[in-house]
């Protein structure tokens, strides 16, 4: 059941609060959810990607450079002028690795074309680790619980040093979802020497859930694990809090009370 999940992950959209007035909380009923849900359905964060032309915008020949240019015109911004090469492969190295620059020698080229920078930068083993850090923020990495006695999360420096080893590799991020929703089912994929299945590490992230100190109540722990894993998958991938309709249906997105026990169910 857990792989048409991974499938829908991949190929829903991410969306944040629609363009438009927030609904009141609670004001739909359960008779006019459907009506509800067919008008929040209509917002354009849910509707499918398609190919847009970018604005003509004379001497600017990158279409990214054009949608951006436009819209700084309608705000009455101008671009800051070009910055020197020293600053541009300062600003390079440390949003690619997080690290400044290595000091240039009197032997070494004065400075390397853009393109060759960008490609030693992203060969770095550095820039896996620069990375992998945002992506352990979104998945709650922890190598311990916290609450009373903070008990530790054993070998949870495998999952960080699996995510490192996969952006060094350059691993597509469909495949990454792939491996962190169904990783253990999947076709696996082996390490460089052939000796590690690490697709199989990828689920490592649903053990990183919120754990009480000696819990009383097994069952209430085991919903809260689960409840987690939802709240956390649905935001990381999703870019939607499909945990916040647990107890009804959401008070603002396209998502029921019964999106939420489905996927509940399949964690679960």
């Amino acid at each position: 059941m857990i792989r048409p999940l991974a499938a829908a992950l991949l190929l829903a959209l991410p969306g944040m609060a629609a363009d438009e007035a927030p609904e009141k909380p609670g004001a739909e009923s359960s008779a006019n959810w459907p009506a509800t849900f067919a008008r929040r359905k209509q917002w354009w964060c849910w509707q499918p990607l398609k190919n847009t032309e970018p604005p003509d915008i004379p001497g600017v020949p990158h279409p990214v450079d054009r949608f951006l240019r436009a819209e700084m015109q309608q705000h009455g911004l101008s671009p800051a002028p070009p910055a020197d090469p020293a600053t541009i492969a300062r600003r390079l190295a440390i949003i690619l690795t997080g690290l400044p620059p290595a000091p240039a020698t009197e032997s070494e080229a004065p400075i390397l074309n853009l393109k060759s920078q960008i490609i030693n930068l992203l060969a770095s083993p550095h820039f896996g680790e620069r990375w992998a850090r945002h992506w352990m923020d979104w998945l709650r990495y922890a190598e311990s619980h916290g609450s009373e006695g903070d008990p530790a999360i054993p070998h949870a420096f495998q999952y960080r040093d699996y995510l490192i080893r996969a952006l060094n590799a350059d691993i597509p991020y469909p495949q990454l979802v792939k491996e962190h929703i169904a990783g253990d089912l999947i076709t696996p994929r082996l390490s460089a020497d052939g000796t590690l299945n690490e697709s199989a590490i990828g689920p490592a992230h649903l053990r990183m859930v919120f754990h009480g100190f000696t819990p009383t109540d097994a069952l209430d722990e085991f919903v809260s694990f689960t409840d987690n894993q939802v709240d956390v998958v649905s935001k990381a991938f999703l870019g939607l809090t499909v945990s916040c309709a647990r107890c009804h249906n959401h008070k603002f997105d396209a998502i029921s009370q019964e999106d939420y026990t489905a996927m509940f169910g399949i964690f679960a």
